[in-house]
């Protein structure tokens, strides 16, 4: 009873002959190299940098220009709003009010503070073929100031200027006097500044500027003013912290997989095959045989009886080349396990014969 159940347990290992010893051993150890690698990279602490909004915030400036009229017998009204156009000879002044406001909100305590300036810039350009370049740039300030506490955190400023565009036009002229040639003249009413935020976390600045071109020759009669509308901006103070990533499971579960597969090949083939015996190792040599040449090979159900005269080849190659040269079928009998018949392999051409026979006991194939 004990010798049945050893042979049991001997028949539930596979066969492998050298090929196939050295064919799992090689597959194995690329599947170890494979999952050591994979194990690695995915116990390998990796990191990210993740950034989190501490307090967010909002910035808008505009501005509401006024033109006012000499009195006149055709406007009832004494002032223009934005959008009119102005008469030149009847616009004695600019009125604009300026406004900047930011509003935030957080879980971080930020001041805030800036300053803020009203100014009229005039520029002179040379124009020359196309190209236009910049003589000079002169700033004139009109107001200037710190910027207030708002409600709920926030700061503003507010301030109004007034100035008659037709001042600056003599200004040009005076500049073009000095210098001796005439130019390009640009003259704008600039509101710009800057929001201060101070936190524990960091200080920002954040700037604004809003523009009004301005007429440079009022003498031609009307003009209009853009104001550029309203300018909006956002922004916040966040803090950067490196946070470290979990291993992935995807690449640790393919790992784990190949370096269990790459052990299992492995001592499968060193440990826990066996090698063929002879007669195991005749089928597989016929299965390897039928596997490569299958297609070639005519199969009958009647065994073909092999003449005293047939010429007995070296191996199947050989025969089937007989056979192609011949232009004869290459004849094989299979077996109940589908093998050929007692190794046999047979060609026939009139009253001659050749065949193959894998002979009996046959050693393991290399």
């Amino acid at each position: 009873m004990e010798e049945a159940m050893k042979k049991g347990k001997m028949s539930i290992r596979p066969v492998f002959d050298m090929r196939r010893k050295i064919a799992a051993t090689l597959v194995g150890l690329i599947c170890l190299a494979v999952g050591v690698f994979l194990l690695f990279r995915a116990m390998r602490r990796e990191s990210t940098v993740r950034e989190q909004a501490l307090y967010s915030y909002e910035l808008s400036a505009n501005a509401e220009p006024w033109v006012h009229l000499r009195e006149n017998s055709v406007f009832s009204e004494e002032w223009l709003s934005a959008g009119a156009v102005y008469p030149g000879n009847l616009a004695d002044l600019l009125w604009v009010k300026f406004s900047a406001k930011l509003t935030g909100e957080g879980s971080l305590a930020v001041r805030l503070s800036g300053q803020y300036e009203a100014a009229v810039e005039l520029a002179g350009y040379f124009n020359r073929d196309g190209e236009k370049k910049q003589i000079f740039s002169q700033r004139i300030s009109l107001e200037s100031g710190e910027m207030q506490a708002g409600e709920e955190g926030g700061a503003f400023a507010e301030t109004t200027a007034q100035l008659n565009p037709a001042d600056y036009a003599e200004r040009f002229a005076e500049i073009e006097r000095e210098l001796g040639g005439s130019f390009e003249h640009e003259l704008k009413l600039v509101f710009s500044g800057k929001f201060v935020l101070e936190s524990e976390a960091e200080q920002q600045e954040k700037p604004f500027s809003l523009e009004i071109p301005l007429p440079n020759d009022t003498k031609s009669g009307f003009y209009t003013l853009e104001t550029g509308g309203e300018t909006k901006d956002s922004g916040s103070i966040t803090r950067r912290e490196r946070i470290a990533l979990s291993p992935s499971f995807p690449k640790l579960a393919l790992s784990v997989l190949l370096l269990v597969s790459g052990v299992f090949l492995v001592l499968t083939g060193l440990v826990f095959s066996k090698a063929p015996t002879a007669e195991e190792a005749r089928k597989i040599e016929l299965r390897r045989l039928l596997r490569k040449y299958g297609s070639r090979l005519v199969f009958t159900e009647s065994r073909e009886e092999v003449p005293a005269d047939a010429i007995r080849l070296k191996n199947l190659e050989s025969l089937l080349l007989v056979a192609e040269e011949l232009r004869q079928p290459a004849v094989c009998t299979p077996d109940a396990e589908g093998l050929p018949l007692d190794g046999m392999f047979t060609v026939r051409c009139d009253n001659r014969s050749f065949f193959v026979q894998i002979p009996e006991p046959l050693p393991l194939s290399e």
